[in-house]
């Protein structure tokens, strides 16, 4: 800390204990350890507060750097190196004002009128259809034949089954 050696150690204590004398120096002792912890003390304070500055500091550049993100206008710096000087701006104004396509082919952006689109084909009937599955009737079960209702003046609700039975 102080870079003192063994020799200027030995030189300071032999001094104080002629000048202060062996009975005042375990007094004086305790006095100079008071006064060096104080001074640690302040030297601590001191660091803390300057670290807490430090902190302030960049939070404060921490603020700033937020301050210019919330006004970054990104479309403004995509203007800016595409077009620098604005002259491809103007270009394209004044062909809109115009109506003019500035001698270049733009019938590609055109969107197509109904008149102008192409019949589509349709798929023939056969593969639009999907096949479904016939299943058979058990040999062994007879299906009962419905037939309608008379028209007449004897009208049911339910439909009439003939079956096997002779009627």
């Amino acid at each position: 800390m102080f870079d003192i050696g063994w020799q200027e150690l030995t030189l300071v204590i032999v001094v104080a204990i002629i000048v202060i004398g062996p009975r005042e120096l375990p007094g004086t002792l305790r006095t100079i350890g008071k006064f060096v912890r104080k001074m640690k003390s302040m030297a601590r304070e001191f660091q803390g507060q300057m670290d807490e500055m430090a902190r302030e500091a960049d939070l404060e550049d921490v603020r700033k750097q937020v301050s210019q993100a919330r006004n970054l206008n990104p479309t403004k710096l995509i203007k800016d190196a595409v077009d620098a000087d604005g002259s491809l701006e103007r270009q394209l104004n004044a062909e809109v004002k115009t109506g003019g396509d500035g001698g270049h082919d733009l019938s590609w952006m055109k969107t197509p009128s109904p008149q102008d689109k192409a019949p589509q084909d349709k798929a023939p009937q056969d593969q639009a259809k999907p096949e479904t599955a016939k299943v058979a009737a058990p040999e062994s079960v007879q299906p009962e034949s419905v037939q309608p209702a008379p028209t007449g003046a004897d009208k049911s609700d339910a439909p009439q089954k003939t079956g096997t039975s002779g009627t």
